[in-house]
């Protein structure tokens, strides 16, 4: 063999002295045919001429490309983290990513009306043979029909941090009703009662902004007997500092706040400056999702770490869990992953006499 060529299937049969045929069932696995003497020899040869499998070979006898598209975008650190969850588990099993979105940072949410680039998007990773798609909510949501009548009918598909009750695929998402809980428990037990939330709103691309809200609401309920006043704003909305600012001065007057996101929590933040409001001492404030700035705000924002690397390994089991039987009827999980609150310098106790109204 030239010392300059990439060692072929061929190569390693005769370095190993056993047929074409042989070498590649035992380097595919299929090892019950042969001794073992058999198997180490040819491993050891492909191992020594530095032997690599032909995706693309491999692709057409198996039908199968090992390549998963993830329609995800770097949209915050939290996305990132799901992207690199995905990555992670991934390149465990020998997959590789195919990474695509539409737009730029400034656009991801608001991509819904590129429908023919979406469209076209979905088509190049259909096209390529992707073996299934994992993807974002707002993906899922813009392009559901698309989905619906192709998609399906090919390639498996889970979606993360998606509610929608009759999904198009595999849904990965966090246990919001244990984590709103660990919210409530929190600042109830510093003392607070008068509490009100921040939230999405209510749209079907934010089903976890509203699961997230209701299991807040209803904890706050079974827990003290009284709601909370409740605002609803996308924290990139331009007038999402005035809601942010209403919310904080509407009767009874919160001592804190629950923000559904982090961003809506740097709301609350920038509304508390304006009103003189001092955090934590006048204020107390959580956010959720632990992004990479929350440690950074003043005070350091307690928050709730939603896993997100968990998150991103769980949608590619769930996808790989059935990619080796297309044909069959897929069967769509719904998959929880737990949260956790972090406590930080956000939350203080107050004096009871501040919640008597």
């Amino acid at each position: 063999m030239n010392p300059d060529s990439v060692p072929r299937l061929k190569d390693v049969a005769a370095a190993a002295n056993v047929s074409v045929a042989a070498a590649s069932r035992i380097l595919r696995g299929d090892t019950d045919p042969f001794s073992q003497g058999t198997s180490d020899r040819v491993v050891r040869e492909a191992k020594r001429l530095g032997w690599r499998r032909n995706l693309l070979v491999n692709g057409l006898q198996t039908g199968k490309t090992n390549t998963i598209g993830v329609l995800v975008p770097p949209y915050d650190s939290f996305w990132v983290n799901v992207i690199n969850g995905i990555h992670e588990e991934l390149a465990n099993r020998d997959y590789l990513p195919i990474t695509v979105w539409i737009g730029d940072h400034d656009q991801f949410p608001y991509f819904e009306d590129s429908n023919e680039k979406g469209v076209e998007l979905i088509n190049r990773l259909l096209d390529r043979r992707v073996d299934g798609l994992i993807m974002w909510p707002q993906f899922a949501v813009s392009f559901r029909q698309f989905f619906i009548e192709k998609v399906k009918k090919s390639v498996h598909v889970a979606v993360v941090d998606d509610h929608t009750p009759d999904a198009i695929g595999h849904t990965v998402l966090n246990n919001e009703i244990g984590a709103t809980q660990q919210v409530v428990d929190l600042l109830v037990s510093f003392g607070h009662r008068n509490i009100a939330c921040l939230s999405e709103p209510n749209d079907c691309a934010h089903t976890w902004a509203q699961v997230r809200t209701s299991s807040f609401v209803g904890a706050l309920e079974a827990k003290i007997g009284k709601a909370p006043n409740v605002e609803y704003v996308s924290a990139r909305d331009p007038g999402a500092l005035f809601v942010a600012t209403r919310l904080l001065t509407m009767e009874p007057l919160p001592t804190a706040v629950f923000a559904v996101t982090d961003h809506h929590a740097e709301l609350i933040y920038h509304a508390a400056a304006k009103l003189g409001k001092r955090i934590p001492e006048d204020l107390s404030v959580i956010g959720f999702g632990n992004l990479k700035e929350s440690s950074m705000f003043s005070p350091k924002l307690t928050t709730v770490d939603q896993d997100p690397r968990g998150l991103g390994r769980k949608a590619v089991e769930l996808v790989l869990g059935q990619a080796d039987n297309l044909k069959a009827k897929p069967t769509y999980q719904r998959t929880l992953v737990d949260a956790k609150l972090l406590q930080r310098e956000s939350v203080s106790m107050i004096n009871p006499e501040t919640n008597s109204s």
